[in-house]
């Protein structure tokens, strides 16, 4: 299951250990980065549910790797990839794959077995659900028929969760297969925007094997969407002083704060006429070649991040000043330092 997450402040796994999920049912491990979800017996299920919950307000993509079976005509049930607010739930076997019954709940399904009562096309399909609700007379897109997956193959899958537009798309082997635009946190979720990944799967009266393989996990912080208020936003445009709040820790490497970086970054992609001037103070420490060389290493720290956001190096310009304004308007600066931000337009 090669899994890309889109939302988080880089948090990557370079390979995702089985403690990294809850699992459920007949799900075992097959080695450190592969599971299988059912067996290929009657009236199997399993299901995985990743631990750390995912933010429905970033957009985000998930990419992944299947096998549903060896067994084309004789094969079934199928797999839902499902966001719940609840890790660990566990919806009805057979047709219900896992996912029915489960609310509130959205559901992507690969469905490799023709329920007539259902709507199923008597080919492998996908259809975008909700609310643990199987049935094809009320999911949000589908049935669409793809090609048989029942061919003992791992198939490339990916979910794409574009935040912005609130909508949410599918790829087998490459190719778009559904989308659907549905404001999931508003219309499912009950305006909470934090939700659980998970896959289940199932058999019933037929069989199949239901196996996932997952090579790495890359989760990016929405905070790279964050901006500053109106009032700073208008401030810095009109090119006058701003200070905004960092906290280092012990190697002068920002600890957090990343929100306000970020608010920096985002506000000069959108400004791209204008450069910033960024002067970096500390408190008074050990003296005042100390400090410099402290201040000088945050603001290696701070160029470095906001390059790496897509700043162009020579709008950037770092003033390392020490502690020699740890006075501001007559109060001693104390506590992790200040940085003061000033955006400008070069002179011509």
């Amino acid at each position: 299951m090669l899994v890309c997450l889109s939302l988080f402040a880089v948090s990557a796994q370079a390979q995702p250990q089985t403690d990294d999920f809850l699992l459920s049912g007949d799900t075992r491990a097959l080695s450190n980065n592969c599971l299988q979800l059912t067996q290929d017996l009657l009236w199997s299920s399993g299901g995985i549910w990743y631990k750390e919950p995912i933010d429905l307000g970033a957009s985000f993509r998930i990419d992944l790797r299947l096998m549903m079976g060896c067994q084309d005509e004789a094969g079934a049930d199928g797999m839902v990839f499902v966001f719940s607010p609840y890790p660990s739930a566990a919806g009805y076997q057979g047709e219900g794959m896992g996912f029915a019954g489960l609310q509130p709940s959205l559901g992507v399904e690969v469905d490799t077995w023709q329920n007539e009562h259902l709507g199923d096309p008597t080919a492998d399909h996908v259809a975008i659900m909700r609310d643990g609700y199987v049935s094809h007379f009320y999911n949000l897109a589908g049935p669409i028929a793809i090609p048989n997956v029942e061919d003992c193959k791992l198939h490339e899958f990916s979910l794409i969760w574009d935040a912005d537009r609130t909508t949410l798309s599918l790829e087998l082997d490459g190719s778009e297969v559904v989308s659907h635009f549905i404001d999931a946190v508003k219309d499912i979720f009950y305006d909470d925007p934090k939700v659980y990944m998970g896959v289940t799967a199932a058999t019933g009266k037929y069989t199949n094997r239901h196996e996932i393989c997952f090579d790495r996990i890359e989760i990016i912080d929405p905070l790279s969407k964050a901006l500053f208020s109106r009032i700073i936003q208008a401030k810095l445009k009109r090119g006058l002083l701003t200070s905004i709040p960092l906290t280092f820790g012990s190697d002068s490497r920002i600890s957090d704060g990343h929100a306000e970086l970020y608010k920096l970054a985002n506000l000069l992609n959108r400004e791209p006429t204008r450069m910033v001037e960024i002067d970096v103070h500390v408190p008074l420490g050990k003296g005042s070649e100390e400090d410099l060389e402290e201040s000088a290493v945050r603001a290696r720290t701070i160029k470095t991040f906001l390059e790496e956001e897509g700043i162009d190096a020579k709008r950037i310009v770092v003033r390392p000043l020490g502690s020699q304004f740890h006075n501001l308007e007559g109060r001693e600066l104390k506590g992790p330092g200040r940085i003061d931000i000033r955006l400008f337009k070069p002179k011509t």
